[in-house]
């Protein structure tokens, strides 16, 4: 993007084509050295001896340097062939000299030799992989091999070609055939994706590393550099930009039991701990959702443990253990600055033993996974549960919020509904945000008046929102150059986003101007906090060319091709202003000096020679270029060193950046969030700090969502609880959307409380701390567990765990057994819901005698805090009826449930049955 050569590599063999066709062919090695060849007499191209060809390239400061690259004249090169199955196989057969001299050019430590099995090719390479094979014996090796990447040997080489589906073949290494696989290496992304993400292996890159010794002999050296596993990605193509990817360990303390949480995002480079009691280590695992979790290597065979038992609740999470031998929680170096000194002490020695403990075991995986790209960590994050909405693993999936429990993925879950987002780091924050609500009613009152101000200015919103979209990913963007990943075009990302980051500022402090203090108070305090970061932009804007300004000035048209040799190939710039420094100026100027000896060269020789199909040889042509691509490389070492430089001015505001990343996420959020209430009418909720729950025409936000897609609309629904009735038993017949008014309470607690508006006319909420649901439940086969132990697990959780500030859904509480034990279980819970937990809750349930054993004649109303409300259906005709879902006041005592199973078309002679057996049932009972 910023090179000049890298922009016209396209037209550079073009143009030497057809030059060299109007003058004379010069080859690539004439314009290496200056040894001049014989001129051909009969073929067309120069045949070259090989004591002939320079065997070093020294810069003018007598350094070695790489030869140039291979010159396709008239043509692109050939792209390695696209078929992954043949590819493999087709480069073991056609193998150069040259790539053979690369493998024996490596020689192994004699000590490795003597654990080589006698049956194994003792070439260097098999003796390479065999001893990484041995290093890594939990993990998929692959081998840079030039251009590709390769496995050798059963089991591996089999395995690997089975999960990738390509071809599995033999090579020949002394005489012995090994097993092996391979692929080009622009398929490697697509392959880890398959390996890692779908298969969850850990894959062992071994790469290759190129050097020249001093007397200027190209050797390679093969190292494993990395190990990939699900939860250590950095920047991959299939890296989810709109989801964190964590790394979770799970520590202990011996002493009192508790369990510590170290988790960390090295893609973005969040790193957080928290302490908890053990029992609650399910719904944390819910909420961070890691992609993989590491133990301690001691519990590794202890199944009954309290920690794998809920780690095997999720079946999907990869786990691993590991000996944990990093003592330090922080892996950056101690700052100079007192004050930084002081606040990291502070922080280090409020970290917990059993945090401590995680934190070791994380940094111990994280140093043998990332190996040469481990980050300097600094402060965890000590992350608590308060001022925080509790929403247990059950809770979490049975209301989707985040992905759907039947099908799987987002795609109908209350987060695709909602997100309007427009970065990626915006969307991760409101996944979060989703998972652990504030309970702050200063926090929800700030978010809310934020997301009044865009709601009530559109045009305002939309111009922010515009900007925003121009943001990128900031936080993975400066995580790459923590990593040192980061690229000159990183950089140029880098500066736009921090331009963007300025603009959106000055917009908002415009917009301010006119409006009440009150009003954008909120706004205010959020962007206050936004770091300045001007001098870094200017440094970066300073050292860069304006890339878009250099690529339009060196388009050549392509009927102008012909008219001169384009001096660019073989070394591409990075995009560094020649006026960084003195010596950068000297050597552009140079080089400029070159290109014009270079146009005036040419332009005489195509005078003076004659069209022909012969190769010849001109020693100031082939000097000139060699002077060329030696200023080239100069000016190349130059940026380099100059890209450093900038690369450190970076890190020394990666705070800053981040902090700034975090608030522009927010904003993304909350703008989201008025942008959303435009779209669906939803409306901003009074919160206040008591149990009052107070809904106006209340509606499902994804339910209302996919009956609108199919040209239906949604019946809403009023709540209205408080200190004196908290406790609404409904029923109602099947089918009649009970369930849906259950979750939709919830649903517009939660909103309310990470910031946004809710969907309905009016709403008056009381701060919830916890949520909990019974609903829906199914088997859990895996874990020895039925439908009925399922739910009575959830609903023993609800019980004992409660308070007065929480708010409950159950739905069904007491089927899946005999009609006298589910009445008795029914019963009892809403016992123990209304005088122990005194929370807030609606119970929907088909046992409509529970209204007799609590309104009972002799004892009174036995809960005063208890209302019963119902759903019905409307019967137009003996056949036919319709739902209301309309929820009023009192009992249905008719579940109506040969109407939906005839609705479900359950066969006639059935049906039949099913009435006639009712009627006497009916009977009996009086």
């Amino acid at each position: 993007m910023l090179s000049f050569g890298a922009r016209h590599a396209t037209y550079t063999s073009r143009l030497l084509a057809v030059s060299a066709r109007r003058t004379f062919h010069s080859s690539q090695t004439t314009l290496r050295g200056t040894a001049k060849i014989p001129k051909p007499t009969k073929s067309t191209r120069t045949k070259k001896a090989t004591s002939e060809l320079p065997k070093i390239y020294v810069t003018v400061d007598g350094k070695a340097v790489d030869p140039l690259g291979e010159w396709h004249g008239g043509a692109k090169a050939k792209s390695p062939a696209r078929k992954t199955r043949s590819c493999a196989s087709s480069a073991s057969k056609t193998k150069t000299k040259a790539k053979i001299a690369q493998e024996e050019a490596v020689t192994p430590e004699s000590d490795d030799i003597n654990d080589i099995e006698a049956s194994v090719p003792k070439t260097p390479v098999a003796r390479e992989v065999q001893e990484n094979l041995k290093n890594y014996p939990n993990c998929l090796l692959l081998t840079r091999i030039g251009q590709f990447y390769e496995s050798y040997f059963d089991p591996q080489a089999s395995e690997i070609a089975a999960l990738l589906g390509i071809k599995l073949t033999a090579k020949t290494w002394n005489g012995e055939r090994v097993p092996f696989c391979g692929f080009p290496l622009q398929n490697l992304e697509k392959h880890l994706k398959t390996l890692v993400q779908e298969h969850g292996r850990f894959v062992a890159m071994c790469e290759e590393f190129s050097t020249i010794s001093d007397t200027g002999v190209k050797t390679f050296e093969r190292r494993v550099a990395r190990i990939i596993t699900p939860g250590t990605l950095i920047d991959e193509d299939f890296l989810d930009s709109y989801q964190n990817n964590y790394l979770l360990a799970v520590g202990a303390d011996q002493l009192d039991g508790r369990v510590g949480l170290a988790w960390i995002d090295v893609s973005t480079g969040e790193y957080l701990t928290k302490s908890i009691a053990s029992e609650e280590l399910l719904d944390e695992l819910t909420r961070i959702s890691p992609r993989e979790v590491v133990l301690d290597k001691k519990y590794d065979g202890q199944h009954n443990h309290p920690v794998l038992c809920a780690i095997r609740e999720d079946e999907q999470l990869h786990t691993s253990f590991i000996t944990p031998i990093q003592p330090d929680p922080i892996t950056s170096p101690a700052p100079s600055k007192k004050g930084l000194k002081k606040r990291r002490e502070a922080a280090v020695s409020s970290i917990t033993p059993e945090e401590a403990n995680a934190s070791s075991i994380l940094l111990t995986y994280l140093k043998g996974t990332l190996m040469e790209y481990m980050p300097n960590l600094y402060t965890p994050t000590q992350s608590t549960s308060q001022n925080r909405m509790r929403i247990d693993t059950y809770t979490m999936k049975a209301l989707e919020i985040k992905e759907r429990t039947r099908e799987g993925g987002i795609r109908g879950s209350l987060l695709s509904v909602i997100k309007r987002t427009t970065t990626q780091g915006g969307s991760r924050l409101l996944a979060r945000w989703l998972a652990e609500p504030s309970t702050s009613l200063e926090e929800i009152n700030h978010r809310h008046s934020i997301v009044s101000v865009f709601s009530q200015y559109p045009y305002f919103s939309s111009d922010v929102r515009a900007m925003l979209r121009q943001l990128g990913d900031l936080e993975r963007l400066i995580q790459s150059f923590i990593l040192g990943r980061a690229s000159a075009t990183d950089l140029v990302a880098l500066n736009k986003a921090l331009r963007t980051a300025a603009a959106i500022e000055e917009r908002i402090a415009q917009e301010l101007v006119g409006l009440k203090k009150k009003q954008t108070l909120g706004l205010s305090q959020l962007i206050a906090d936004l770091r300045d970061l001007t001098s870094l932009s200017a440094c970066i804007s300073g050292a860069l060319d304006d890339v878009d300004a250099q690529l339009e000035a060196v388009e050549i048209d392509p009927e102008e091709a012909d008219a001169k040799v384009d001096w660019s190939f073989g070394v591409d710039f990075l995009g560094i202003k020649a006026t960084f420094s003195p010596q950068l100026t000297k050597l552009h100027t140079q080089l400029k000096d070159l290109h014009a000896k270079g146009h005036e060269m040419q332009a005489r020789l195509q005078k003076t020679a004659r069209a022909t199909t012969k190769s010849y040889y001109h020693k100031d042509w082939t000097n000139l270029g060699s002077q060329i691509f030696t200023t080239r490389l100069q000016i190349k070492q130059l940026e380099r060193e100059a890209f450093k430089k900038l690369r450190e001015e970076v890190l020394q505001h990666s705070l800053d950046i981040r902090r700034s990343a975090a608030i522009l996420h927010e904003l993304d959020v909350l703008a989201s969030f008025a942008t959303l209430a435009t779209e669906l009418k939803f409306v901003r909720p009074s919160m206040r700090d008591d149990t009052t729950f107070y809904v106006v025409d209340g509606r499902h936000p994804t339910v209302e969502l996919g009956l609108l897609s199919n040209g239906r609309t949604f019946q809403p629904n009023s709540i209205h609880m408080s200190e004196s009735s908290n406790l609404h038993i409904i029923t109602g017949p099947n089918m009649a959307g009970k369930s849906t008014v259950l979750r939709q309470t919830a649903l517009i607690a939660i909103l309310a409380q990470i910031g946004s508006f809710v969907p309905a006319d009016m709403a008056t909420i009381g701060i919830v701390d916890q949520v909990f649901s019974r609903v829906g439940a199914k088997d859990d086969l895996f874990h020895d567990r039925s439908t009925f132990m399922v739910e009575m697990l959830e609903t023993a959780e609800i019980l004992k765990r409660a308070t007065a500030k929480s708010l409950v859904i159950m739905d069904e509480v007491g089927r899946g057994t005999t009609v006298h034990d589910g009445l008795a279980i029914a019963y009892a819970t809403i016992h123990h819901l209304a005088t122990v937990n005194k929370c807030r809750t609606l119970f929907a349930t088909h046992f409509h005698e529970l209204e007799d054993m609590i309104k009972d004649e002799t004892k009174g109303h036995l809960f005063p805090t208890v209302d019963f409300y119902c759903t019905d259906i409307h019967e137009t005709s003996p056949t036919q009826f319709t739902y209301s879902y309309h929820l009023r006041s009192g009992v249905n005592r008719d579940s109506h449930g040969l109407k939906v199973a005839s609705l479900a078309g359950m066969p006639r002679s059935a049906m039949e049955v099913a009435e006639e057996t009712l009627r006497e049932l009916k009977a009996m009972k009086q």
